[in-house]
């Protein structure tokens, strides 16, 4: 068999199974509380104010609570006893309680992040820098309502927010992409979040944990959220990874069986 009938016969047998993997699974959460970081019960939340919002002028701020939310029941990868979940939508508000979902991925978010937020960086880009932000912060946070408005902040200025000369993101106040009030701004979970987005230029990802966003699309009746979940130590490419890897070395066998 030629080379070129070789690399489209690996070639089908991945897109077999990146369809299969990439399959979303649906899940009915009930928004419990807000972030537990660990902790038995939830912190709660800072006030503060943030633009743009789904209110009829999203050009102004409005007041919201910052900080993550606890949700439940957890499956298809999320934590079964229940979660810290954190908004990556400033276009809509949590409608109800409970909220039906898409379990997707990375490459999914990087979509509906593109498609909200044309500007540069690239939803690529801003899903990688999310990673970097949970891959090097997430497991230091503390059951506290600082850390759990500072983490909210930093996740929605890597997704709607505007990074500067250095490919730094800043918290600021006149962004039009995502910006905040003043007293948010010098609060202490600002400047936290400030401190993390400004070194995320020089972080690597190390997959410490994995990326689960949370699609509400095309519903759009509730906010969109983002999970982060500790992955073992060493952990080994995802199932579906490693499935394509042995396809395509069995494809692979079977075409050097079939020529011998």
């Amino acid at each position: 068999m030629a080379l070129l009938k070789k690399i489209r016969l690996i070639g089908a047998i991945a897109a077999v199974v990146g369809a299969s993997s990439a399959m979303a699974g649906q899940i009915v959460v009930t928004d419990r509380d807000s972030a537990h970081l660990g902790g038995a019960s939830g912190v709660g939340y800072q006030p503060g104010q943030i633009a743009p919002n789904p209110t009829v002028d999203p050009t102004n701020l409005v007041n919201v609570g910052i900080g993550g939310d606890w949700f439940r029941p957890g499956g298809l990868g999320l934590p079964s006893g229940g979660f810290d979940a954190w908004c990556i939508d400033i276009y809509h508000w949590l409608t109800a309680p409970k909220s039906t979902y898409e379990v997707l991925g990375g490459g999914e978010l990087a979509t509906a992040l593109e498609a909200q937020r044309p500007a540069p960086p690239t939803g690529a880009t801003r899903v990688n820098d999310l990673q970097k932000l949970a891959d090097s912060y997430y497991g230091a946070l503390t059951h506290s309502q600082v850390d759990s408005a500072a983490f909210q902040l930093a996740v929605w200025a890597i997704g709607y927010g505007e990074r500067d000369a250095s490919g730094s993101y800043d918290l600021n106040n006149t962004s039009s992409g995502f910006r905040v009030d003043s007293g948010t701004l010098g609060s202490a979970a600002g400047v936290m979040a400030d401190s993390w987005l400004n070194t995320l230029s020089s972080k690597t990802v190390t997959n410490a944990y994995n990326l689960i966003y949370l699609s509400d699309f095309p519903n759009g009746s509730t906010q969109d959220m983002v999970v982060f979940v500790k992955n073992p130590p060493g952990q080994v490419p995802e199932p579906g990874s490693m499935a394509l890897v042995g396809l395509a070395l069995l494809g692979l066998g079977l075409v050097r069986r079939r020529q011998v």
